[in-house]
């Protein structure tokens, strides 16, 4: 068994060995759900500030996550996912997805056991419960907090995402938020995208995203916003408490959070 699996497993709470390798992949998903979405090391990276390469390797992540509580954007997230669930005997592929503000802005993995359907995990997107790709129609799935819709487009090899929630009046409004090339990218153009991604707006604030048992919190600049399936609120946040809340709410180092809000 890959020593990173052994490791995030044991940090998790969980006793190996577990059972069959869809026991494990299930447990894989569940301690990986508690690595959160994050953009300050990245920032720190382009600083210079944690003196590493800007990629970060699968090991780097695994022993931040649980040495100080970081994580990672979705490419770092991705790769590292990808290998995980290929030590459990899964055939898996990252793949990129465009989202409004540009093409391969996005990555995501899929996989599958044999000849069996292609399965979607997303964790930059938060979707830890492998979601079956739709080879066309509609396939919809009730996540922990926001339902899902995976739909087939009349692009091949494209399969659009859509979150789900209900009105003040209860009617349900469906919001296109990202389109998955459902094609397994090679090393090189994975890495082309994960490049480019240095150069992008959210490098200039920070952004992080977990759910944190039945609530979704997310800080975008001075802001926090905490979602649970029946409620949201919204709060503009000083310097310090922005440093407070992201250290609490998250479990990341104080003293990292701290140098990449100096950056910014």
């Amino acid at each position: 068994m890959d020593p990173l699996l052994v490791a995030l497993l044991s940090h998790s709470g969980y006793q190996l060995p577990l059972g069959s390798d869809e026991e494990l992949l299930s447990a894989l998903c569940r301690a990986f759900s508690r690595i959160p979405y994050e953009n300050i090391t990245k920032i720190l990276r382009v600083q210079g500030e944690l003196n590493q390469p800007h990629k970060e390797s699968p090991e780097e992540l695994i022993g931040s996550f649980i040495s100080h509580g970081t994580g990672g954007t979705c490419f770092p997230l991705t790769a590292t996912l990808t290998r995980l669930v290929r030590s459990l005997g899964f055939e898996a592929h990252p793949i990129l997805a465009d989202r409004r503000y540009g093409t391969d802005t996005h990555c995501a993995l899929i996989l599958r056991k044999g000849s069996a359907a292609w399965q979607l995990l997303d964790p930059g997107y938060l979707i830890f419960t492998p979601c079956t790709i739709p080879s066309s129609g509609t396939l919809r799935y009730d996540l922990p907090l926001t339902p899902i819709e995976l739909v087939a487009s009349p692009i091949p090899e494209r399969v659009e995402l859509y979150t789900v929630a209900a009105s003040p009046k209860g009617e349900l409004t469906r919001k296109l938020r990202l389109t998955y090339k459902v094609r397994p990218v090679d090393e090189l153009e994975f890495t082309i995208a994960w490049d480019r991604s240095f150069g992008w707006e959210m490098m200039q604030y920070p952004i992080l995203s977990s759910l944190v048992g039945n609530t979704h919190v997310y800080f975008q600049k001075s802001a926090l916003l905490l979602r649970t399936p029946s409620q949201s609120t919204r709060e503009i946040l000083t310097h310090e408490r922005m440093l407070d809340e992201i250290t609490q709410r998250l479990g990341i180092s104080r003293d990292i959070v701290k140098r990449a809000l100096s950056c910014l």
